[in-house]
């Protein structure tokens, strides 16, 4: 049963009348079907998303060919900082962590004004309890990983100077200032994986190349506040 205000709504069609599909759009009673401006905007939202998608894909491309070996260092800085606004530096660690060829420390070497050597070890986690590894692993981070990275030598005088004024309280005392902060790097090669002889963490050859990657000749400023 149709009501009146059914067929006010819908127009009733004769069996020898049929409309073309833009016919009817044209008499729809749905104004989002029959209204052009609203064609208008759905292309232009269409437009905007493709285009998004395309600048996106685009910053993504950049980024990544920045971390291509064949791209010169001058150049990666540059491309990488295109898509620097959106975070899109590409961390390889979230698929998987860097294989390392090499096991290592750091040392710091604090020479004083007599010519005596004072080396503080940075913290190895071989040596450690579960808890102090806990405790210690952001400044093995920072004193291990990061500070042999050159993204981060900026950072190395900082550093020596902290070491410097740290030791000086004491030796001031006796007139013996420190004049030298050096950082070393102790290593040693990682034995083949073998099925038929495996070398198990504990075992490890022990690190015996030593290697001088930042010297710093304190100065009088340094251990001034």
């Amino acid at each position: 049963m149709i009501s009146m205000s059914d067929k006010h709504i819908t127009p009733q069609l004769s069996a020898d009348r049929l409309l073309s599909y833009d016919q009817a759009l044209g008499c729809s009673p749905i104004e989002d079907l029959c209204s052009s401006t609203a064609t208008a905007k759905l292309t232009l939202k269409l437009i905007a998303c493709n285009l998004v998608i395309i600048g996106y894909l685009s910053l993504a491309t950049i980024v990544g060919v920045a971390e291509l070996p064949m791209v010169p260092d001058k150049d990666k800085a540059n491309l990488i900082s295109a898509g620097a606004p959106l975070g899109m530096r590409q961390a390889w660690r979230v698929f998987s962590p860097q294989l390392r060829s090499e096991n290592f420390h750091t040392l710091c070497l604090i020479e004083f004004q007599d010519g005596t050597i004072k080396a503080v070890e940075f913290p190895r986690m071989q040596k450690l309890s579960l808890i102090e590894r806990f405790i210690h692993e952001k400044q093995r981070n920072v004193l291990g990983d990061r500070i042999l990275n050159p993204y981060y030598k900026r950072f190395r005088p900082i550093i020596a100077r902290y070491y410097s004024r740290a030791n000086f309280s004491n030796a001031n005392e006796v007139g013996n200032p420190p004049v030298r902060v050096t950082f070393v790097i102790v290593s040693a090669g990682i034995p083949p994986i073998k099925s038929g002889h495996w070398i198990y963490r504990d075992q490890l050859p022990e690190h015996t190349f030593k290697q001088v990657y930042f010297s710093y000749q304190v100065s009088p400023a340094d251990l001034t506040d």
